[in-house]
C-alpha cells in the first residue's frame, strides 16, 4: 500500500515512503510479513555494528534475504567489504546517518562513495548538517534522495528544527523542478503531521518510536509501562555549544544528562573546538543505550525522540496490533492528503478571521522596540492582517506620548496589544490598567503567569495566550481562553523548548482526546511560517490562524514608518540558511537572534560561564551589560531614545538583531499586499 499526494503545492503525485525503524533483533518472519503486507519500510539499525557484524547476522538471521532496507554508520558505508555484503545479503536499500563529525575534515570521499552505491542500489542520506545537505542536494543528480534529521529526532540531530530543514532544503534546490527526494527522519507522530510534509513535496517520513508499545516490538510488560509513561519533556538537547546537538532523555533528574553536561562545559571554553567536538561525541557515543533495552536509569545515556511521547496515543488511536494500526495509521495518512487539497485556499474564507475582525488569519507577531510605531500597525491592518502593539518595559509616560493616539489611528479596526506578563516587568499593573481603559480588541499575554486573564475577560477584551506547555494550555482553556499560541523554537527573539512541529502535534493529540476543552477556541501557529507553503501546513496541522514575526520585517512599509532601520532589514534579507543562533541556554531565557559581533561576544561570555571561568554574579553583570539596549541599537540605529543616530558600524557592533530562522529563507523586499496575497 503506498500513499498518494496531491496538492497544488506539490504539482507531481509521487509514491511516498512510511518506514518504521526497527532492531536487529527483530527482523522477524512476523515483522517482514507484517512490513510486506502494508506496505510500509521496515529500516533495520545496524548503525552501531561494523560491516563484518552486518553480514555476520544478516545471513543468520535473513538467510532468505528478505531484509530490504537496512541502516548503517558513515564507517560501515567507507568500508571497502560492504560491497560484497550488501551482494551476499540481498540489501537494496541503504540508509546512512552522516553528520559533520562524522568525518576527518572533507566529506568529498563520502560523496564519491555515495555516488558509486547509489548505481546499484539506492542510499538515503540521514542528516540535519546544513554544509552536508548542501553538499548532498547540488550533487543530487548523482544521489538523488536525502532524509532531514531534525533537532526533535533522537541522537546526534540538526540544531534546526524539521519544518526549518525542510524549508531550507527546498530553498537549495536549484530549481523547483530539480528531481530530488525528500524525506524527513523522526519527530513526527501524527498522521496530520505526516500528511503535511508529503502534501507538500516530501516523499516520505521514518518513524523512530511511535510504534513501540505496538505487540510486534520485542519487550517485556515493564519496559512497555515505562515507554508509555513518557511525556514531552521527557528528552533534552545537550551539546548546543560545541555545535554537535545530540538529543537525550533527561526527567530532569538524569545523572547520566547531568554528566554530559558538565563535560561539554568543561569544553565549551578550550580553543581547539573540533577537537573537542570529537571528544564530546566520542564520550557520548560509546555510553549509548536503545531506549528499548533500557530501564530509563539516572546512570543511562539513552538517545529519545520526542516521538516516543506519543508511543501511547498511538496504540490508543490505532491498536495494540502492529499490523492493523499501521495500516490504519497509513489509511489517515492517505485519507487527510486526499483531503488536503481542499485546504489549499482554507485562509480565503476564514471563520477564524471573521471572528478577530480582518480580512485573513494572520497575526503579526509582536517585537518590542519595533512594532510599537501605530502608523505600522495601521499598515499591516490595510493589508488584511491584525497587528499587535508590544507595550515592552514602556512606562506611563512613554505609552500615552507614543500610544496614546492609537484608537483613532486604527479608526475602529482590530489590533492587539502584547502584555510581558513576567515578574520581571515592573510596569505590568500599570500596563493593564492602561490596556483596560485603551480596550483593545485583544491582549496578547507573553509569559506564563494566567493571573491576569479574569480581569482582562471580565473588562470584554478578547485574551490571545502564548502557551508553552501542555500543562499551561489546559489552565489557559479551563479559565476561558478562547485564543491559543503555540509559538514554537524556529520563532524569533524569546523562545521555549519544543519546535512548532512539536506544539501543534501536542495541541492535535490533546484535542482528540479532550475534544471539549478546545470547544469554541481559535488555535494558532507561530514559529518558522513565512511563506504560503509553510502556511498551508500550518493548516493541514490543525491551525485556525497564523501567527508571523519575522517575515513582518521584511516588507518595505516597516522601514518607511521608522519602526525598522534599513540595516536589521538588509541583515534579515541576507542571512544564509541556518543564520540564527539561540543565546541563553546556560541562564534558560533563550533568544533567538542572527549571528552578530554582539551575539558572538554574548554566546562567548556564556560558554566562559560554563566552563567556570566566570563567577556567576560577575556573569549575570556582564550578560545584563551587554543586553541593555541591544535591540534598541539594532531596530531604531540609536544607543538610547533621544540619542544621535550610531553609524552602521557601531550598531553591528552593539545591535542584537532577533530573528526566528526563516530570516535565511527571505531574499527580497515587498509591500504588505504582496505579501499577503502570497502567504494565502
Amino acid at each position: 500500500m503506498t500513499l498518494q499526494q496531491r496538492s497544488d503545492i506539490a504539482a507531481e503525485h509521487r509514491d511516498s515512503i512510511i518506514g518504521f525503524v526497527w532492531r536487529p533483533e527483530e527482523i522477524t518472519p512476523a515483522v517482514i510479513q507484517m512490513s510486506q503486507r502494508t506496505g510500509s519500510r521496515a529500516i533495520f539499525d545496524f548503525s552501531m555494528m561494523g560491516v563484518d557484524g552486518i553480514g555476520t547476522f544478516l545471513r543468520k538471521a535473513d538467510p532468505a534475504g528478505h531484509v530490504r532496507d537496512i541502516r548503517i554508520s558513515v564507517q560501515a558505508i567507507l568500508d571497502p567489504s560492504l560491497g560484497q555484503v550488501l551482494k551476499e545479503t540481498g540489501v537494496r536499500e541503504i540508509w546512512v546517518e552522516c553528520h559533520a563529525h562524522s568525518f576527518q575534515g572533507d566529506p568529498s570521499l563520502f560523496l564519491q562513495r555515495l555516488r558509486e552505491l547509489s548505481e546499484s542500489h539506492r542510499c538515503f542520506p540521514i542528516t540535519g548538517d546544513i554544509d552536508l545537505m548542501a553538499a548532498i542536494i547540488k550533487d543530487c543528480p548523482g544521489i538523488g534522495r536525502i532524509v532531514l534529521k531534525g533537532c526533535e529526532a533522537s541522537g546526534f540531530v540538526s540544531g534546526e528544527t524539521t519544518m526549518a530543514l525542510y524549508s531550507m532544503a527546498k530553498e537549495m534546490l536549484p530549481t523547483p523542478s530539480t528531481p530530488l527526494d525528500i524525506l524527513i527522519w523522526g519527530g513526527i507522530s501524527t498522521p496530520e503531521a505526516a500528511a503535511a510534509f508529503l502534501s507538500v513535496g516530501a516523499t516520505g517520513i521514518v518513524f523512530e518510536s511511535v510504534h513501540w508499545l505496538t505487540d510486534l516490538v520485542a519487550i517485556d510488560d515493564s519496559q512497555r509501562q515505562r515507554l508509555s509513561k513518557l511525556r514531552l519533556d521527557s528528552s533534552e538537547l545537550v551539546g548546543l555549544d560545541l555545535q554537535v546537538p545530540c538529543r537525550l532523555f533527561n526527567k530532569g533528574n538524569s545523572l547520566a544528562f547531568k554528566e554530559i553536561k558538565t563535560f561539554e562545559d568543561s569544553l565549551s571554553g578550550a580553543k581547539n573546538r573540533e577537537e573537542n567536538r570529537s571528544s564530546f561525541v566520542k564520550r557520548v557515543h560509546t555510553r549509548f543505550i536503545h531506549p528499548l533495552e533500557c530501564h530509563f536509569g539516572q546512570d543511562e545515556v539513552i538517545p529519545l525522540g520526542v516521538e516516543a511521547a506519543f508511543a501511547a496515543s498511538f496504540v490508543e488511536r490505532f491498536g495494540h496490533g502492529t499490523g492493523r494500526a499501521v495500516i490504519a495509521f497509513m489509511e489517515e495518512i492517505r485519507n487527510l492528503c486526499h483531503l488536503s487539497e481542499a485546504k489549499k485556499d482554507c485562509f480565503l474564507e476564514s471563520p477564524a478571521a471573521r471572528e478577530m475582525g480582518t480580512l485573513y488569519p494572520f497575526i503579526q507577531g509582536a517585537m518590542s522596540w519595533i512594532t510599537d510605531v501605530p502608523e505600522f500597525a495601521s499598515k499591516v491592518a490595510d493589508a488584511g492582517g491584525l497587528p499587535t502593539i508590544a507595550l515592552g518595559m514602556m512606562d506611563a509616560e512613554t505609552l500615552d506620548r507614543r500610544l496614546g493616539g492609537l484608537p483613532e489611528s486604527m479608526v475602529e479596526r482590530p489590533y492587539a496589544v502584547n502584555l510581558v506578563s513576567l515578574a520581571e516587568n515592573p510596569f505590568r499593573e500599570m500596563h493593564l490598567t492602561w490596556i483596560k481603559k485603551l480596550r483593545p480588541r485583544f491582549v496578547v499575554i507573553a509569559g506564563g503567569d494566567l493571573s491576569p486573564l479574569k480581569q482582562l475577560m471580565e473588562s470584554g477584551i478578547g485574551v490571545m495566550y502564548i502557551a508553552p506547555d501542555e500543562a499551561l494550555l489546559r489552565l489557559a482553556l479551563e479559565a476561558g481562553v478562547r485564543y491559543v499560541i503555540f509559538e514554537g523554537y524556529e520563532a524569533g527573539g524569546h523562545v521555549g523548548q519544543h519546535s512548532t512541529l512539536t506544539l501543534a502535534q501536542m495541541a492535535l493529540d490533546l484535542k482528540r482526546r479532550m475534544p471539549s476543552l478546545f470547544h469554541n477556541c481559535c488555535v494558532i501557529l507561530a514559529g518558522g511560517v513565512f511563506n504560503r507553503e509553510t502556511a498551508f501546513m500550518a493548516a493541514l496541522l490543525g491551525r485556525d490562524a497564523i501567527q508571523m514575526g519575522t517575515v513582518y520585517l521584511a516588507p518595505e512599509e516597516i522601514v518607511e514608518t521608522g519602526a525598522l532601520t534599513e540595516l536589521y532589514q538588509r541583515m534579515i534579507l541576507k542571512s544564509a540558511p541556518g543564520g540564527t543562533v539561540v543565546s541563553g541556554q546556560v541562564t534558560g531565557l533563550r533568544v533567538r537572534s542572527l549571528k552578530s559581533p554582539r551575539v558572538e561576544a554574548m554566546l562567548s561570555l556564556e560558554r566562559e560561564f560554563a566552563a567556570g571561568h566566570q563567577d556567576e554574579s560577575s556573569f549575570r553583570t556582564r550578560m545584563e551589560e551587554m543586553a541593555a539596549g541591544s535591540l534598541f541599537a539594532a531596530a531604531r540605529g540609536m544607543a538610547r531614545p533621544g540619542e544621535v543616530p550610531l553609524d552602521e558600524q557601531a550598531c553591528l557592533e552593539k545591535g542584537q538583531f532577533m530573528s526566528g530562522t526563516c530570516a535565511g529563507l527571505i531574499s527580497e523586499v515587498r509591500k504588505l499586499d504582496s505579501f499577503r496575497s502570497e502567504e494565502r
